[in-house]
């Protein structure tokens, strides 16, 4: 077997984290923000910890200089980019 670099490791793990979010989202979907399995925490406070561990291993590639940090200039352009979608959402009738 292949052994991997640290930086490949830390990279697995951010893809890891990545799809437990898919996961936890996925749950709000289909059972409530509100729900939990077998015992807490409930589905919006997972996704949150999920959230959460994503951004600590972000942030760990980013002290390894495997990654480059977010800009400002970044998350403004999402957001620009999240109201044009959401105005042609509520334009397409999906949204309210």
């Amino acid at each position: 077997m292949n052994k991997l670099s640290v930086d490949q490791l830390i990279l697995s793990q951010l893809s890891e984290e990545a799809g437990e979010i898919v996961q936890a989202v996925s749950k709000m979907f289909r059972f409530g923000p509100e729900d939990y399995h077998i015992e807490p925490p409930i589905n919006k406070d997972k996704l949150t910890m999920e959230v959460a561990d994503l951004i600590a291993v972000f942030n760990r590639l980013v002290t390894m200089g495997v990654l480059d940090d977010i800009t400002s200039e970044m998350l403004k352009d999402k957001g620009i980019k999240i109201d044009k979608y959401i105005e042609i959402s509520r334009n397409l009738g999906i949204i309210e």
